[in-house]
């Protein structure tokens, strides 16, 4: 975690603070407190947690840093400080400021809750719109639409021209007004701590059903990891390795976010299923389909051609490739969207290598080669991947090939 996350964590401080020294001993402080907090247990999601750590010891740095220029003060002489410097001690300035900063956080709090934490992310804890992005699970393009709204609001809450709308908001948010809005970055960051937080995985041929704290049901493949985190006003789920479905309660307040590779599906409640298995030939994108209700599909991070979101209806199939982009759309072949809930595997007209490929998944099948001459034979059929010995009597049945035994399995040849 210390060579991974030490020299992003440094340089995010340093633009903060302005001075690399401080910023060191931030970091190091912030690994501290999060290796004190986890103990001898792994850290789900480490990054976050250290930023969550290095963002509250900021405004703890601030705050102390107001207070001591508070005491250190030293008045100079009173006939000289008469005619002096700028009038921003006068009574009038200072209500003014807390009347703007008021209205400001009045503003913030009226956002959508979606532009709010996309404001709270930019503006004030002072991530890149990559990286709101990837915290919140949504485009770039997204990010920057909710910037566009939570700014526009917060310029129309202060009077004035353009210009000096922009200057005040800025002022706000600049390290004076972070110490002056340190209750707003509280509640921001209470906010942003999920909820829920927890990591599954099924081993090779088991197949697990859950239940999470909303009432969604998954159920996952064989070889299938991922990690579930609910926050208040979103619920997020990636798909490490594997495939999943989803049956989503409904929640308008918090969309339900599934993040497969550079993919991200969204949805308030419907059925849908999310593969991501780049271990398999011809099968190594990431598809989803769906069984019921709508999703919405769009690009991520890292897609060096992001395509406009994809709106996918019941019984529709979306398969991207391992770049991210779209391959096709199409209809969900027989047995929907996740035939593997009855534990056979159905293959229509697909190369036997494939095939084998998506068997051996999920047990073994006794077959040591497969000759090239036999790879792409197409294979159509119903099989149980558990019962190897009658997958291969049923191939041999189904396709002209021959079994020649071999000392660490069956080798397939062709039938003459």
């Amino acid at each position: 975690m210390f060579e991974q996350h030490y020299p992003e964590l440094l340089n995010f401080l340093t633009r903060r603070v302005g001075n690399r020294d401080l910023a060191a001993d931030l970091t190091q402080e912030s690994f501290a407190r999060v290796y004190s907090v986890a103990g001898a247990r792994p850290v789900m999601e480490p990054r976050a947690l250290l930023y969550t750590t290095a963002r509250n010891l900021l405004t703890d740095h601030h705050r102390r840093s107001n207070v001591r220029e508070a005491v250190a003060f030293n008045p100079v002489d009173p006939e000289r400080d008469e005619h002096a410097g700028p009038d921003t001690h006068q009574p009038e300035v200072i209500l003014d400021g807390r009347q703007r900063l008021q209205r400001l956080e009045q503003t913030l709090a009226a956002l959508p809750p979606r532009a709010r934490e996309a404001f709270v992310l930019a503006k004030i804890d002072g991530l890149s719109r990559a990286e709101v992005a990837q915290t919140m699970g949504v485009s770039v393009k997204t990010v920057e639409s909710h910037l566009e709204v939570a700014m526009r609001a917060c310029a129309q809450a202060l009077p004035g021209r353009a210009s000096s709308r922009r200057h005040a908001i800025t002022s706000m948010l600049s390290v004076g007004g972070l110490a002056c809005l340190g209750g707003w970055v509280g509640w921001a960051h209470w906010r942003a701590l999920p909820l829920y937080q927890q990591a599954f995985s099924t081993r090779r041929g088991q197949q697990q059903r859950l239940t999470l704290p909303d009432g969604s049901q998954l159920r996952l493949d064989t070889g299938t990891r991922i990690e579930v985190a609910f926050h208040r006003g979103h619920r997020h789920v990636r798909l490490l390795q594997g495939q999943a479905f989803f049956d989503v309660a409904p929640d308008s307040a918090r969309p339900f976010n599934v993040r497969a590779d550079t993919v991200n599906v969204t949805v308030v409640g419907t059925r849908f299923s999310v593969r991501l298995t780049p271990e398999v030939p011809g099968r190594d994108g990431v598809e989803v389909a769906v069984e019921h209700g709508r999703v919405r599909v769009a690009a991520g991070d890292g897609v060096a051609a992001p395509w406009q979101p994809l709106l996918l209806e019941a019984d529709q199939l979306a398969v991207f490739d391992t770049a991210g982009r779209l391959r096709s759309v199409e209809r969900l072949p027989p047995g929907g969207a996740a035939p593997w809930r009855e534990r056979l595997l159905s293959f229509d007209n697909q190369p036997l290598g494939q095939a084998l490929a998506e068997l051996e998944r999920y047990a073994p099948q006794g077959i040591a080669s497969v000759d090239p001459a036999v790879a792409g034979l197409r294979l159509s059929g119903t099989f149980d991947p558990h019962n190897a010995t009658t997958t291969r009597r049923l191939l041999t049945a189904a396709l002209p090939l021959r079994l020649v035994p071999g000392p660490t399995g069956v080798h397939l040849k062709p039938a003459h």
